[in-house]
């Protein structure tokens, strides 16, 4: 249930996040913290007992410069944003969830809410892998019978788990060169009727290299709005996700789903208006 302060709160950030008002002040140096919503400790992490909170260069990620050049920043996707997109996929009791640059592993806790099969993360930083493993355990131990979730160090655009059923999850984690060596090995697991392969794609910056791709299909576009009370703890109050099935496809497709990704930054997707967009 929505609180007045939330309402107030997501009146105040749609003024400060309208394009005129955000173009000046980010400039202004005691207001620029007000945009740097990924510092702040999030109420999921209260809600959870966890800490997946902050703000993290992608020179502190990587284990050298050159491997850095191809990776982003950390920062938690919002979950209830995570949670209605992970919603909508169909049955997933035999799927692995595998989330790419999974950092502190707030997506991998809101994952194990579901019936996945196994839920995996992948980081090559062992810094916030330790402090996901951490979170993990509190999770697994306020709650014993969810699926586990399980830890991996490495170079997340190379992984090549066992398998051919997944939903694969993004958060903008690298670059072109990267997407491109995650879509190969997505291909190599796609090579007979009965793999089942979902890719979720937030902040879909480098969409076309998967719309591309002769094995998925799109299945579902949506600009996604922050929950009322996770508005002022990200970088801005909605998020675009593009979701891809594996072909042939099971499931038809969204209403919507085709619409085209532009970008307004180096670093932000968005989606062509549209009044199919998902609240």
């Amino acid at each position: 249930m929505m609180k007045f302060g939330d309402g107030l709160r997501a009146q105040i950030y749609g003024v400060l996040h309208s394009p005129p008002v955000k173009r000046i002040l980010p400039r202004v140096p005691f207001m620029r913290d007000i945009y740097l919503g990924w510092n702040r400790p999030h109420p999921f992490d209260r809600e959870y007992g966890i800490e997946t909170s902050g703000f993290i260069e992608a020179r502190a990620l990587a284990p050298d410069p050159e491997t850095g050049k191809s990776m982003h920043c950390y920062g938690g996707s919002q979950p209830g944003i995570v949670r209605r997109v992970l919603a909508t996929l169909p049955d997933k009791s035999g799927l692995t969830f595998v989330d790419l640059g999974c950092g502190k592993g707030r997506v991998l806790v809101v994952a194990s809410e579901f019936n996945f099969k196994e839920v995996i993360g992948v980081d090559l930083s062992k810094e916030v892998l330790d402090k996901a493993r951490e979170n993990a355990a509190i999770v697994h131990r306020r709650f014993p019978g969810r699926t586990p979730i399980k830890l991996v160090q490495g170079n997340a655009f190379k992984l090549r788990p066992e398998g051919d059923k997944f939903v694969f999850y993004l958060y903008h984690p690298f670059g072109r060169e990267g997407v491109e060596q995650f879509l190969a090995g997505v291909e190599d697991k796609i090579q007979n009727e009965s793999a089942q392969v979902f890719v979720v794609y937030c902040n879909p910056v480098w969409s076309g290299i998967l719309d591309h791709s002769r094995v998925l299909s799109r299945w579902s576009a949506a600009t996604l709005k922050y929950d009322n009370q996770e508005i002022g703890y990200g970088p801005d109050m909605t998020d675009t996700v593009v979701v891809w099935q594996s072909k042939p496809a099971r499931y038809p497709a969204q209403r919507g789903a085709t619409r085209h990704v532009y970008l307004t930054g180096p670093m932000r997707a968005e989606l062509e208006t549209s009044p199919q967009s998902m609240h």
